[in-house]
């Protein structure tokens, strides 16, 4: 079933929330889609080169070795924003307060801002839906009383999230977590060169 709601982000402009595949290509192409440049999660993912391989026996999920199929995240934003000519913001933190201050202020300028964070410590999700994964992205939308409001491509309509849960989200200690991983895009090419960008997403 495909869902789709809209609400409004932090300046005011609607913002049209869609569930999606996968979370890191959902969320790059809403960021996109927001700057006005309508493009698929299938093309994101193809000129994000989203295919990846790695076998990781030393890391384990669930007391289960990784195999990977996807590359790191934060790296399909960063190749398919350089690729389709967008001007974009990469940030990470060692501080959560400094982490969760900026957050604040790029909502505050009009941005809505896309973060890594750890599924198990959002509070908005399910107990028995939870497992210790550090790269689920999610879009913040708007600071609200007590929290923010959060487009999460994995639900079918936005939701909201407790301040503190999301700090915890973004900051919790251990290897592989997302230390406060944070992007957006400041303005997007409305005419990009879609067929050098592809031909970059395969090689």
């Amino acid at each position: 079933m495909f869902f789709m709601t809209t609400e409004l982000a932090a300046n005011g402009k609607p913002f049209v929330h869609h569930h999606g595949a996968h979370c890191e290509t959902a969320v790059t192409s809403a960021l996109f889609r927001h700057q006005g440049l309508d493009i698929s999660e299938p093309m994101i993912f193809g000129i994000g080169s989203g295919i990846f391989f790695g076998y990781l026996p030393f890391i384990k999920l669930v007391h289960i070795q990784v195999t990977a199929f996807r590359n790191r995240p934060g790296s399909v934003f960063r190749k398919a924003a350089k690729r389709l000519g967008a001007n974009f913001v990469i940030k990470a933190y060692r501080d959560p307060q400094q982490g969760m201050d900026e957050l604040r202020q790029v909502l505050k300028a009009g941005q809505i801002v896309g973060l890594a964070t750890n599924l198990y410590w959002l509070p908005y999700v399910s107990e028995r839906h939870r497992h210790n994964f550090g790269g689920h992205n999610i879009i913040v939308l708007r600071e609200t009383e007590g929290g923010f409001r959060i487009s999460d491509p994995t639900f079918g309509d936005p939701v909201d999230c407790s301040a503190e849960g999301l700090e915890q989200a973004r900051f919790v200690p251990g290897p592989m977590n997302p230390r406060g991983f944070m992007y957006y895009t400041k303005s997007v090419n409305p005419y990009p060169d879609l067929r050098r960008a592809c031909i970059k997403g395969m090689k």
